[in-house]
């Protein structure tokens, strides 16, 4: 419950409010349309180091059991 808050308040918080925040910034007040581009480019690097580690350890079988498990825990709360 304290990752989910977390989650919240560092992600979705500064994720809503991103363009305000570089709107009041006197250095990006121009640019503050392409905040969201910038953040997509700065992820870039970790989709491809994600899916390369994907590619070469993760099987069909590591996922179904992550699944299973994962329905586990929501079904026996």
């Amino acid at each position: 419950m304290v990752a989910y808050g977390c989650e919240g308040l560092g992600y979705i918080i500064t994720g809503s409010f991103l363009v305000t925040m570089a709107t009041k910034m006197p250095t990006l007040n121009g640019f503050s349309a392409y905040c969201w581009v910038a953040v997509g480019l700065a992820a870039l690097p970790s989709y491809i180091v994600w899916a390369y580690l994907a590619h070469r350890w993760v099987t069909f079988l590591h996922l179904w059991r992550l699944t299973f498990c994962k329905r586990l825990v929501c079904c026996y709360r």
